[in-house]
């Protein structure tokens, strides 16, 4: 005989009797005569690696530049997946965040925020889904690094004298050479340049598009920002080297093999290679070069003009960048006599 009978009225009116020899037993037997299983148990969330490449391939390529899916691949190859990789979203804690960040101490600040950026979509989308109850991004406590990236602007000198060599240089050499050095533009902005946007009347360059690259293989694009899209002067030592080129038609830097396409990343490689042979760059990168350019325009206009030449969205991003030229006009202003 049962130890444990109770009479239990259900939610929908019915009554049933509860029976057995414990209360353990007759709850049991109760819900088996309901036919009401066990609950499930929580589905066992993926590492972050299974779950950052869904993320990756689904929805971050599909709504950012190449390039910009690009930046992202290298961050979860060589700084998130080898430390968090393997551990499931919702094991990771504060500490496993702050040990990628550890891991960065001697890379730039600007490289490790896009880290935090990239881990930070990836938490938010799994708090979505229902695999952790927060988002461990969501915190203040994160320490990073200080370190700021200088790209150091060649001196008056140097620039002088790649500026006197590049007569050394001949054809699609010094046709590129010359875009660099006079130009300010970015390198995928010179290899989208067609000569339907150089104008030789108003001596100006309308820049409308850039070039990325995807194995190699050129796709051209908008520029960078809205702000991109802007006019540069053609200063009088660029135009003499542009007039002197005989086939104005497609693209500025001719794509040897493909005239319709722009040039690829291995074939501008090898010429910038080819010209480093030829003439001394100093070690100077092609931003180098927009750098420097942007410091010898400086002394010549307003930073509000200056800012437009080299398509920076935000002023701040312009003056950031020649805060020396600011310090040492603030020092000149010591030799004013009088202020009347």
């Amino acid at each position: 005989m049962a130890h444990i009978k109770q009479r239990i009225t259900l939610p929908n009116g019915k009554t049933v009797w509860c029976t057995g020899e414990n209360l353990g037993e007759a709850i049991s037997n109760l819900l088996s005569r309901l036919s009401v299983a066990e609950p499930e148990q929580k589905q066992q969330a993926p590492t972050l690696k299974e779950y950052g490449e869904k993320w990756f391939s689904m929805y971050h390529v599909e709504k950012v530049k190449w390039n910009t899916a690009q930046n992202t691949r290298t961050y979860l190859d060589k700084h998130i997946f080898p430390i968090l990789g393997q551990k499931r979203l919702n094991e990771i804690t504060f500490d496993d965040i702050q040990s990628v960040f550890n891991a960065m101490s001697d890379k730039a600040r600007s490289t490790v925020e896009k880290v935090q950026i990239v881990l930070n979509q990836i938490m938010k989308n799994a708090l979505e889904d229902g695999y952790v109850e927060k988002n461990v991004m969501a915190s203040s406590r994160y320490v990073i690094s200080k370190k700021v990236q200088k790209r150091e602007a060649l001196s008056v000198t140097t620039t002088e004298s790649i500026i006197k060599q590049l007569d050394q240089l001949e054809g699609r050499d010094k046709l590129l050479m010359s875009l660099v050095v006079f130009t300010g533009l970015r390198r995928g902005e010179i290899l989208a340049l067609t000569w339907d946007e150089v104008d030789f009347e108003k001596k100006l360059i309308h820049v409308r598009h850039s070039v990325t690259f995807k194995n190699n293989h050129p796709i051209l694009c908008g520029t960078k920002s809205a702000a991109g899209i802007r006019d540069v002067p053609i200063v009088k030592q660029l135009q003499e080297v542009l007039e002197a080129v005989e086939c104005k038609e497609g693209y500025v830097i001719k794509n040897t093999r493909s005239p319709d396409t722009p040039m690829t990343e291995k074939s501008y490689q090898r010429t910038w290679e080819r010209i480093k042979k030829k003439i001394d760059l100093h070690d100077a990168t092609a931003h180098i070069f927009r750098h420097t350019f942007a410091t010898m325009m400086e002394p010549h206009t307003d930073v509000k003009t200056l800012q437009t030449i080299m398509g920076h969205a935000d002023i701040q991003t312009t003056m950031n960048r020649y805060t020396h030229k600011i310090c040492e006009n603030i020092q000149a202003l010591s030799e004013i006599d009088s202020f009347v």
